[in-house]
């Protein structure tokens, strides 16, 4: 949304700014700094941006001051008279993809704490980025949007007994709050040969597809173990997940009563650091040896051993027996 409004002075005139009407430019700069003007036209039923060149060419024409801006395009209203005050607000976004905007006003009027007038708002009482245009400049506001999954993360099942033993078969549920109505959703995770939990979620068909963790939209969301493989014990531990605009923050309870919450440290596992891996440890059922150990075959040979003494013990028993009642 783009919105102006006249002011004489030092204070905005009005509360309420009034929507752009009029044509719009859309361009992306080249190396060289020069503009590529583009246009959308109607191409086999849907709307292309297509290119002009260099020839200033006008995109559209709005009156509600809603302008549509693909990523990495700039969009250039036209000439407005020195004074005037503008105001910016990103409207539709896709929250599920990309956090709320991170805007950064480059040129125009700036003003100082002192000097800065009372802030107007539009008829929702939001305003991203605000300013007065200057004689002779233009004002230019960058909105940038940060993909929620910049952060690549993924979670392995491990034993206790070893850290090298990974263990398949584990099965987990991701649950995201339900917040402002909002229905929960649940993704279903299984833990693979190497450990590593691939969720899927399920579809309208009734079918499951399996989704890449990078892609699970940012919100805070519960994990939960469902059912543990044969040999081990299902964990009881639950993990709070938040996915941000800034990454991934994970805690899980600990301390008497679980009264208190820890923040699950991650490996590492990329050049670039932003891959993290999180271990959930899984409890054997009973205790194994270690690799490399004496392991069970002492043992077992040596109740085999006692097994065939006790048996032999009880045979020359009986033996005794018999011979005796003969002699009688």
């Amino acid at each position: 949304f783009i919105g102006f409004n006249q002011f004489t002075s030092d204070k905005f005139l009005s509360r309420i700014m009034q929507p752009y009407s009029g044509d719009y430019y859309l361009f992306k700069e080249t190396e060289g700094g020069a503009k590529r003007y583009y246009k959308y036209e109607e191409q086999d039923g849907k709307l292309t941006l297509v290119d002009k060149g260099q020839v200033m060419t006008v995109c559209g024409t709005t009156t509600d001051g809603i302008v549509m801006i693909p990523a990495g395009y700039t969009v250039e209203t036209g000439k407005v008279v020195a004074g005037t005050g503008y105001a910016v607000e990103e409207l539709d976004l896709d929250l599920q993809l990309y956090g709320t905007p991170d805007i950064e006003q480059i040129a125009g009027d700036l003003y100082s704490e002192s000097e800065e007038p009372e802030k107007p708002t539009d008829q929702d009482g939001e305003i991203k980025a605000i300013g007065r245009i200057k004689l002779g400049e233009g004002a230019t506001v960058q909105v940038t949007n940060k993909p929620v999954g910049q952060y690549q993360w993924e979670i392995v099942k491990k034993s206790t007994s070893s850290e090298a033993l990974a263990v398949k078969g584990a099965k987990f549920t991701l649950t995201s709050a339900s917040t402002d109505g909002s229905t929960a959703v649940t993704y279903i995770g299984e833990s693979d040969n190497t450990g590593k939990i691939i969720w899927s979620k399920e579809k309208e068909t009734g079918q499951s597809e399996v989704v890449d963790s990078k892609d699970i939209p940012k919100g805070t969301y519960t994990l939960q173990e469902t059912n543990a493989p044969a040999g081990y014990i299902i964990s009881e531990e639950t993990w709070t997940i938040v996915l941000s605009n800034t990454g991934i923050k994970i805690t899980k309870p600990l301390g008497p009563n679980n009264t208190q919450n820890v923040e699950v440290n991650p490996t590492v596992t990329s050049e670039d650091g932003k891959k993290l891996t999180y271990t959930f440890y899984n409890t054997p059922a009973y205790a194994l040896p270690s690799t490399g150990g004496k392991g069970i075959y002492w043992y077992s040979i040596g109740g085999t051993l006692l097994m065939m003494a006790g048996a032999l013990i009880l045979y020359r028993n009986k033996s005794k027996k018999v011979r005796g009642c003969r002699r009688a």
